[in-house]
């Protein structure tokens, strides 16, 4: 009995020490995975990884250097069974607030990342989150100006709009709520050898 419980206490004392061993090996797969493809990749010019659907892996985010009046594109990819998978891509127009730094926003909440879009009589924003192995739409709001203004919001694709006053206090605290408060600023860093080592963890 003694000797049974010792060769348990054994096993599971030796499977404690795998457990962390594996995860970094994982760890170190991916960003390994990760560096190989900016390598290979040099027109991506900026780059940062952060976990959008919290499942454990990071995913890439990426962009190349625009034109100066052109809109900020970030790619993303994910990695499945040890191959780098793209996910798809969102826009940030340089005419928007923060428009023309290389940053990303992330609504944790929701898992998702922020698309803004301007035009000369409006703007909108959206949401995006991971579905499979594809950017999902989550969240889209819509203010056009001129002689007849829209204020919408939609989910599910399905819009609701915004018509009164008070119809829009309500439709700017649920703006605020999803697309700014509830998004956080992450930064881009430049695809260079030392950030990839330094940033690649």
């Amino acid at each position: 009995m003694k000797k049974k419980m010792f060769i348990l206490i054994s096993f599971i004392f030796c499977l404690s020490l795998m457990l962390p061993i594996s995860i970094q090996a994982a760890q170190r797969k991916e960003s390994v995975i990760y560096s190989d493809f900016l390598q290979e990749n040099p027109s991506y010019t900026w780059f940062r990884t952060l976990d959008i659907n919290k499942d454990g892996v990071k995913e890439l985010i990426v962009s190349k250097k625009q034109l100066e009046f052109s809109a900020n594109v970030y790619y993303v990819y994910t990695i499945k069974k040890n191959e780098i998978v793209y996910v798809g891509k969102v826009s940030h127009s340089r005419a928007f607030k923060d428009g023309k730094s290389k940053v990303i926003f992330y609504n944790s909440k929701l898992k998702a990342i922020r698309e803004a879009l301007t035009s000369p009589r409006g703007f909108g924003l959206n949401l995006y989150k991971i579905s499979g192995s594809t950017l999902k739409e989550t969240v889209r709001m819509n203010r056009s100006l001129g002689r007849f203004p829209v204020y919408s919001i939609g989910k599910n694709n399905k819009d609701k709009y915004y018509t009164t006053a008070s119809d829009i206090k309500k439709f700017d605290k649920l703006v605020d709520r999803y697309f700014y408060k509830g998004c956080k600023k992450y930064v881009l860093y430049k695809n260079t050898s030392s950030n990839r080592a330094k940033y690649l963890k």
